[in-house]
């Protein structure tokens, strides 16, 4: 006669009653990414992002220089994600831009040719619907820009030296910072 296994373990262990039910796993990527990001009102990821961004940048940096101005950059960005509220997701989003236009360097001309291609000016106007609303989410980009200069001139000389500052996903990213309160209708 065989015996089950959760049988044989209540025997073995003197086990009488049930175990109590577990935390349901994540299951969801979803899920997933607003237990790390925590998307919402707590900013305590933004932490997370700015590891992620400043921690890759650093790998393999000996020169003393270099880090210090990195770190000073860190303190700089946060300080400033933090009183403007970001969102962690964004702050993620931004942050993973630069850092791969800052490791995977591009030249001038490869970023004129993205800019006037299909994957620049034009993805930007398509997302946005028209040219008006598309220059619009230039100028609160550009506003982002100011705002971040302000914080730190070194990091934004950075965001736009790499190229990432005309990345159309952070043009996007950017502009949805910057736009204005949504109000429901009165």
């Amino acid at each position: 006669m065989a015996i089950s296994r959760s049988d044989a373990a209540r025997r073995m262990y003197g086990a009488t009653e049930k175990p109590k039910a577990t935390a349901p796993a994540v299951t969801s990527r979803q899920a997933a990414a607003n237990t790390l990001y925590r998307s919402g009102n707590t900013l305590g990821s933004i932490d997370t992002a700015l590891s992620s961004c400043f921690g890759r940048l650093r790998g393999g940096i000996t020169d003393k220089e270099t880090l210090e101005r990195l770190d000073e950059q860190r303190l700089q960005v946060g300080k400033l994600l933090r009183e403007k509220k970001i969102d962690p997701a964004d702050a993620q989003k931004l942050l993973g831009i630069y850092t791969e236009h800052k490791l995977h360097k591009r030249s001038p001309e490869a970023l004129e040719k993205r800019w006037t291609g299909p994957a620049g000016y034009a993805e930007v106007r398509r997302e946005a619907g028209s040219d008006a609303e598309a220059n619009a989410h230039l100028a609160r980009t550009e506003a982002v820009l100011a705002a971040v200069a302000k914080a730190s001139p070194t990091f934004a000389r950075d965001l736009v030296a790499s190229g990432a500052a005309q990345d159309a996903d952070f043009i996007k990213t950017a502009a949805r910072i910057a736009a204005p309160p949504v109000t429901q209708g009165s």
